[in-house]
């Protein structure tokens, strides 16, 4: 419905790109639907088309704290993206937009509310004068809610689309409004005027051309269009959602520290997923340890579910805990009968900062990991710290 609307407009409809950047080293991941179209939007490349739509699989770890948490925040998501190199500007983005969402998608336009950027008067008449939207429900935010970079590049003023779910989704809060935390207004379109290059150094010098960079988040479009709680009620990240609840034998809804849990996992199975299928693997550093990072959130709230999979059979039947430096070539494998000489002042402090770490924060977890080392541990045995260095070293 979305690219088909926008090659009405004279867009060519381009497939998505990898997650992997390419040849911009500003990026550990695609995260936002003009990434990859950065040469387009600075002159150094000329596009296929000076109107491109796109949508694009992108990777945001920045709220990954708040990922299971609220009904909007996830990882791993689809951005709708209608981009202008140099053609038309503010004037035809907002009429698109307000023209799709209403017209095309069927939203009632008395629960939608723009905003602009605090000094952007232009959006602002092209709001009020030409889409007939009233004074006050025009909100002007600052830099941090309505001008967009990410990393170096081509940046610039916003005029974001906000979609009122009803006070149900509200805080209740007496001054909830568009830009409150709740749920209740949720942000569904992001017209971005591309104006500016930032050189990564916060330094910003005028584009030679005016660009359009536009998002929206499928899944949110999806969560207003269907009339559900979250992004995990759209009804195909649901089926994902329900297979988790099958595999852990627990019901959604039922307890909300389980729901946080279903959720998180159902989210990072995703980004897991497309990550992997674009060449990227488990590693110490980069796009690496992100992916790895998300499998060991991941790991984690599945044993808090109860869920057991091939990995923790496999360590459930082995008879050696495993400890793995993170470098290539050296492993060292404990027999658990057979604890490790103390003699060794190398082995004793590894081994101590390893226990240190699975008493303080990783206790229970069959995935323990940090920058330096994995310990994995069977998931029907209780660690001791004697089996591997005297209990008095570790006060």
């Amino acid at each position: 419905m979305y690219l088909e609307f926008f090659e009405s407009k004279g867009h060519l409809a381009m497939k998505s790109f990898s997650l992997v950047p390419h040849n911009d080293n500003s990026l550990l991941l695609i995260n936002a639907g003009m990434a990859p179209l950065k040469p387009y939007f600075t002159g150094q490349e000329i596009p296929p088309r000076r109107r491109v739509t796109t949508c694009q699989k992108c990777i945001r770890t920045g709220d990954i704290e708040n990922v299971g948490k609220t009904a909007r925040h996830g990882t791993f998501f689809e951005m709708l993206g209608n981009f202008s190199f140099g053609d038309y500007f503010k004037d035809e983005a907002i009429h698109w937009s307000w023209e799709f969402l209403t017209e095309t998608v069927g939203l009632d336009p008395d629960r939608l509310y723009p905003s602009i950027y605090q000094d952007d008067d232009e959006a602002f008449n092209i709001w009020n004068k030409e889409i007939g939207i009233a004074p006050e429900r025009i909100f002007r935010f600052g830099k941090e809610d309505n001008f967009w970079e990410h990393g170096a590049g081509p940046c610039g003023p916003c005029s974001e689309i906000y979609y009122d779910r009803g006070e149900k989704y509200g805080c209740g809060k007496p001054g909830c409004t568009v830009g409150c935390d709740c749920d209740r207004y949720m942000e569904v379109w992001n017209n971005v005027f591309s104006q500016f290059n930032n050189d990564g150094h916060g330094n910003y010098t005028d584009l030679i051309q005016k660009n359009i960079d536009t998002g929206m988040g499928l899944e949110r479009l999806a969560v207003v269009v269907q009339d559900v709680d979250s992004i995990f009620d759209v009804d195909t990240i649901k089926a994902l959602r329900d297979k988790v609840c099958e595999m852990a034998g627990v019901e959604y809804e039922t307890d909300h520290e389980k729901d946080v849990s279903i959720r998180l996992i159902t989210d990072h199975i995703r980004s897991v997923t497309f990550m992997t299928s674009d060449g990227i693997v488990p590693s110490n550093e980069g796009r690496g340890y992100v992916l790895r990072r998300l499998l060991r959130r991941a790991a984690r709230h599945g044993r808090l579910l109860g869920i057991k999979g091939m990995c923790a059979d496999y360590y459930s039947n082995s008879k050696y805990y495993c400890i793995e430096y993170l470098i290539p070539m050296s492993e060292v494998i404990f027999d658990m009968g057979n604890p490790p000489e103390t003699g060794c002042e190398k082995t004793v402090e590894f081994l101590k900062q390893a226990i240190l770490r699975l008493y303080n924060e990783w206790l229970g977890s069959s995935f323990i990991c940090d920058e330096n080392l994995i310990l994995r541990l069977p998931d029907d045995e209780c660690i001791e710290s004697e089996w591997f260095v005297n209990a008095e070293e570790l006060a």
